[in-house]
């Protein structure tokens, strides 16, 4: 009997236990993670729901932002539950002015057991966000004023680029052009270079035979000369001894003379013959240096005056 009741007694202590550690103090799944959106200085309360309450239960914080929190209307860090049926308690979060903008967590305990977890994201005030807004709508307009104003440079270069390329193909058009009558007057320079040196052969053969034919003709100048020298030379002979009528004209003037010098007699007025000038030769045209066959007449004198006049008549002096 005494064994019988030691076991109801272990019984009773182990559903003692079991209610305790199924029905400790608990929160719904909607509250398990809370996520907010805080501003530094900005205070935020939200009821915390808890259930399963079987003992006594001390509410806590923990964490990086565990001192932003309080609870009940006393703002007490630590909240003591005696009361053992379900209620909520009111959390209180009060973001310090000094927080930087960045992301916090904390959790909350019951008797050392997490209830709930806060993600805290601090952000700029709500002015600070519309200037900076404003800062970025001013910035966008800057950036879009600079966009337009590359853009009307590219415009400008675009057809900056176009002149040029049509400034281009006129050019290789006028280039192609000018090459082609560079050409045209190449080929005709290398024609007239030909034609030149044709000419200049030609010239050079010809002055080569006029030079041939002005050596000969000195030549012959120098023969006829010679001939000429020795013509006279004949002619002068003939004509002062073999003429008859010079050799009677001396023998008289030399008797005229002798008796002048022995007797001292006067010389008588002596009509001698007069032989006729020989008329200047008139200027006509130039004539061949080969000599015209000579007349021949009877008797040396006439012979003679034929040869000489026809001597002097063929190398008179001319003006080339």
């Amino acid at each position: 009997m005494a064994f019988v009741r030691w076991g109801y007694l272990l019984a009773g202590i182990f559903l003692l236990l079991l209610s305790q550690a199924v029905f400790s103090a608990d929160t719904g799944d909607f509250q398990k993670k809370i996520s907010l959106s805080l501003e530094p200085g900005q205070r935020y309360s939200f009821p915390l729901a808890l259930k399963n309450i079987t003992e006594i239960t001390s509410v806590t914080a923990s964490g990086d932002a565990s001192s932003w929190f309080a609870f009940g209307g006393n703002l007490e860090p630590a909240y003591r539950i005696t009361n053992l049926v379900d209620q909520s308690v009111e959390v209180i979060i009060i973001v310090p002015n000094s927080a930087e903008v960045r992301d916090y967590s904390a959790q909350i305990k019951g008797n050392d057991k997490i209830l709930s977890t806060v993600e805290i994201k601090v952000v700029q005030p709500l002015s600070k966000r519309v200037l900076t807004i404003s800062d970025s709508i001013t910035d966008i307009n800057v950036k879009l004023q600079q966009l337009q104003s590359i853009q009307d440079r590219q415009t400008k270069l675009d057809n900056k680029l176009s002149e040029v390329i049509i400034r281009q193909d006129k050019m290789e058009s006028t280039a192609g052009d000018s090459f082609a009558d560079l050409k045209k007057k190449a080929l005709e320079q290398e024609s007239y270079n030909k034609n030149l040196k044709a000419l200049e052969q030609n010239f050079n053969e010809e002055k080569g035979r006029l030079e041939a034919a002005v050596t000969s003709l000195e030549s012959e100048k120098a023969k006829l000369a010679d001939e000429k020298r020795r013509l006279e030379k004949v002619t002068g002979s003939y004509l002062l001894g073999s003429s008859p009528a010079g050799i009677l004209a001396s023998f008289l003037i030399g008797i005229l003379i002798g008796l002048a010098l022995v007797k001292g007699v006067r010389m008588p007025n002596l009509a001698l013959p007069r032989i006729p000038k020989a008329e200047p030769p008139q200027k006509e045209p130039a004539v061949s240096f080969r000599p015209e066959p000579v007349k021949l007449v009877p008797g040396h004198e006439r012979e003679g005056m034929e040869r000489l006049r026809q001597f002097k008549y063929d190398f008179r002096p001319r003006r080339w």
